[in-house]
């Protein structure tokens, strides 16, 4: 019999192991289920998504995503999309805050656990973020306006694949300081141009 359970372990030893995926908190989630809805595309979907993002106070848009990169596309290009930061422009208009830049929050203030950006890659490209400003282990979402879209995450060298268009994966550690920079990259096998957001949770590990 132990020697049956023997070969069992070693069998199992031999399996490819799935990277695990983070649990999205419920403060997150709705984040996600509110930019989900934006795939409507129909403006009582946008008006309902407004309505709805505007009474939260946790988040904060993820401008530090910096400038439009080679791979990805221009407004000229037109891709189907989300419409989301002319959403968070018009929200963060009627905030009342300090800014960190001084024009807009961004995801590396410490006021808020939070953020999120639209943002959109060429067919068949890839394209690398580089974040600063958080603290421990990170929560991440990718969500493609086409649900039905190839893409994929690539982090420490581990590979994530959606599910509904939709990718979670984790990034950092218990020990990332503020200081201190997380990579990840957003690969389209596609076609065609595709549009998406990023979310993150900061956790600070609480």
């Amino acid at each position: 019999m132990n020697f049956r359970l023997l070969l069992i372990g070693l069998a199992l030893c031999g399996l490819p192991v799935m990277a695990q995926q983070p649990a999205m908190d419920s403060n997150l989630k709705a984040l996600v289920d509110i930019v989900v809805s934006l795939r409507a595309s129909d403006q009582g979907a946008y008006n309902r998504a407004q309505s709805k993002l505007s009474t939260y106070t946790f988040w904060t848009p993820m401008n530090e995503t910096g400038r439009v990169q080679a791979t990805e596309c221009l407004p000229s290009d037109k891709v189907p999309g989300f419409k989301l930061n002319r959403m968070l422009a018009r929200i963060e208009t009627d905030r009342v805050h300090v800014t960190s830049h001084g024009d807009m929050l961004n995801g590396e203030d410490q006021r808020f656990d939070y953020s999120l950006f639209e943002r959109s890659i060429k067919a068949g490209k890839s394209v690398t973020y580089t974040l600063k400003g958080r603290e421990g282990k990170q929560a991440f979402v990718i969500v493609a306006y086409n649900p039905k879209a190839a893409i994929s995450v690539t982090v420490d060298g581990k590979s994530y694949k959606p599910e509904n268009g939709v990718i979670t994966f984790p990034a950092g550690s218990k020990d990332l300081r503020r200081d201190q920079s997380i990579s990840f990259t957003v690969t389209s096998q596609s076609p065609d141009n595709q549009s998406f957001v990023i979310l993150n949770h900061n956790t600070r590990n609480k």
